[in-house]
């Protein structure tokens, strides 16, 4: 007596029960995937965050008292312009041109000019943007306590004059205008090389 094997028919788009585990697994592991991109993600950018904005203690070599008489921030472009003609030489005035004229400054970056150039501030402690949020008081009296003389501010490392200043051998002045300006270079360069010979190729 012939006897036939016993077979299973599905309707069409139904997946087996072995497929269907294998699917199921693929998702679940496609799921803990993108699960662990969010948090590196997200860890990535506190950090970024964490380390872009800081509490500093600052001390100015040269004393500010005996150049202005009133806070920094509210002297206007020419104050701060002839600030920095009178107490600069002539040879670092034209460098300082020749990099982006003075004129063409905005307040922001002459106040950071005069500060680097004039008073010769410089920073003695820093601290974590969310240690100085979560342990602000603490924070205070640990940088007056090592240095008194010190100001103490927030201060955002990601500005415009991050964007735009050159390399410096200050890190408080140096900037990323040459890193980004190669990057667009050689992207320019591959762009004009690649699509000739692609398109040479593709005739």
């Amino acid at each position: 007596m012939r006897s036939f094997s016993k077979t299973q028919s599905y309707s069409f788009g139904e997946l087996s029960p072995s497929r269907k585990r294998v699917d199921t697994i693929s998702k679940f592991f496609f799921s803990i995937s993108n699960i662990i991109a969010i948090v590196a993600l997200v860890v990535l950018l506190l950090t970024i965050i964490n380390q872009a904005f800081t509490m500093v203690g600052t001390i100015d070599k040269v004393d500010r008292t005996t150049l202005i008489d009133s806070p920094i921030n509210s002297l206007s472009k020419t104050e701060l312009i002839s600030l920095l003609e009178q107490n600069l030489t002539a040879n670092r005035i034209k460098t300082l041109d020749r990099d982006i004229p003075l004129i063409e400054r905005n307040q922001a970056q002459l106040i950071q000019l005069v500060e680097s150039e004039v008073f010769k501030t410089s920073i003695v402690a820093s601290y974590n943007l969310f240690d100085s949020l979560l342990h602000s008081n603490s924070v205070k009296t640990q940088i007056l306590t090592d240095y008194p003389q010190a100001r103490i501010s927030m201060r955002s490392w990601i500005n415009w004059s991050f964007i735009t200043n050159t390399m410096s051998k200050n890190p408080e002045d140096a900037g990323v205008r040459t890193a980004i300006l190669g990057s667009f270079f050689i992207i320019l360069i591959a762009i004009l090389v690649a699509f000739p010979l692609g398109g040479s190729r593709a005739i």
